[in-house]
């Protein structure tokens, strides 16, 4: 469901507490592309590709997302994997 304008500036994820892998796998998704600017730049260029591909069908719009960001976040997960070591 959305609210608001099409200007949107924001998108939550909201999980119960207790979810830990959820919010893992999120958190460490954000912080890969903070700290990995040229993946984050991939990542912009794809979404803004997939929504003028797909302005009004927000499935194919996620679908087209959806290897780039299991592979991020397999990449992700082991980065913050090796820093707990």
């Amino acid at each position: 469901m959305c609210k608001g304008d099409e200007n949107r500036t924001h998108h939550i994820h909201a999980y119960p507490y207790d979810n830990i892998h959820e919010i893992q796998r999120h958190i460490s998704f954000r912080n890969y592309l903070r700290n990995h600017p040229d993946i984050a730049k991939e990542y912009g260029e794809l979404k803004s590709h997939l929504a003028l591909s797909f302005p009004n069908d927000i499935t194919r719009y996620s679908k087209g997302k959806d290897s780039f960001i299991k592979k991020v976040e397999a990449r992700s997960l082991k980065e913050d994997w090796r820093k707990e070591q």
